[in-house]
């Protein structure tokens, strides 16, 4: 199945599908050992009692960054008056995925946003937890950046 947007050092890649969620990771050689098997590793965002995993109803802008192999995605979604700005690379010397996302609050006022992992690993072909998938969740704090465990609200952005 081709995949949108692959990443990898020769050890370690990480592919993407059309729906920007990780579909592929092989490790430690690319090509064998598949540990997603086509299973999507899920990116959700909650805010205000409303939740949305990236799907049909974002606006997704997929590419590379130029003259370089780190992705640029943004992800729009308007009911949830957000937009993520993703990059995303595997790193040349280490076999580890690297992940920065930004937070653009679309409305007028503060709010909490928080950022929701799943993951689905397959390792050698099986679950990591028979009939369970692996989750996390992450707080965000200001449209900078992300940072694990804190809690702040999401100014809204200013207009120039």
């Amino acid at each position: 199945m081709p995949r949108d947007l692959p990443l990898s050092n020769g050890r370690l890649l990480v592919a993407f599908g059309r729906d920007y969620l990780i579909r592929d990771i092989y490790y430690p050689h690319v090509g064998k050992e598949n540990h997603a098997t086509g299973h999507p590793f899920r990116f959700g965002v909650w805010t205000e009692g409303k939740f949305s995993w990236i799907g049909s109803d974002w606006q997704l802008d997929r590419r590379y960054a130029v003259d370089s192999m780190v992705t640029e995605v943004r992800a729009r979604h308007e009911v949830l008056g957000i937009e993520l700005l993703f990059h995303d690379a595997v790193d040349f010397y280490e076999n580890v995925l690297v992940r920065h996302i930004g937070v653009t609050n679309l409305q007028d006022r503060a709010r909490e946003i928080r950022l929701f992992f799943h993951h689905d690993f397959h390792i050698r072909g099986y679950r990591t937890a028979p009939g369970r998938s692996g989750s996390s969740s992450i707080t965000t704090s200001t449209s900078a950046g992300t940072r694990s465990g804190t809690r702040r609200s999401i100014r809204p952005r200013r207009k120039p």
